[in-house]
């Protein structure tokens, strides 16, 4: 007897598909299943989940087709780190939206408010880059808006700055 990676059912040795779940089977998948089964960590998140889960119960990630034998975070030559979504990925996200919409209203009418947005954004940045350094995945749309806000930001204090000028 063999077991349905996908289902968990007992099947014949000598089945193609899983008489429970319809699931193609392989052969030699049981012992590789096996393997992977001992001390498992989710690439996603990097919890240990138990044996007998095909999803991470904390995110949700397939256990099956991406597991991590061992510590994730031990030192095997290679950083682990790739896989796992950093803490600040939506508050990167977040940052970087708000400090755009922020020095947007700048340039609509809505003055002073860009200097928030350039914090938010130079804040956005600075978790993102942390992110990058620690090889985890970060939010790339949040760099890129954290990136114009900060950017568009520093434009309009340097066109408030010189109008000033202009107007004194």
């Amino acid at each position: 007897m063999k077991t349905c990676p996908k289902c968990l059912s007992q099947v014949e040795d000598d089945s193609k598909f899983c008489s429970s779940c319809g699931n193609q089977l392989f052969d030699g998948f049981q012992e590789k299943t096996e393997e992977k089964r001992e001390g498992r960590f989710c690439r996603n998140c990097g919890k240990e989940v138990s044996v007998g889960f095909l999803t991470c119960p904390f995110c949700g990630a397939n256990m099956v087709s991406g597991v991590v034998t061992g510590n994730p975070s031990s030192s095997r030559g290679y950083s682990d780190n790739r896989y796992l979504r950093s803490k600040n990925h939506t508050t990167t996200f977040v940052l970087g939206l708000v400090g755009t919409i922020l020095v947007a209203l700048n340039y609509l009418g809505v003055f002073f408010v860009h200097t928030i947005g350039f914090i938010l954004g130079v804040i956005g940045l600075s978790l993102a880059s942390k992110d990058k350094k620690e090889e985890m995945t970060y939010s790339k749309a949040g760099y890129v808006l954290s990136m114009i806000a900060v950017i568009s930001g520093a434009i309009a204090f340097l066109m408030g700055m010189i109008s000033g000028l202009i107007n004194a």
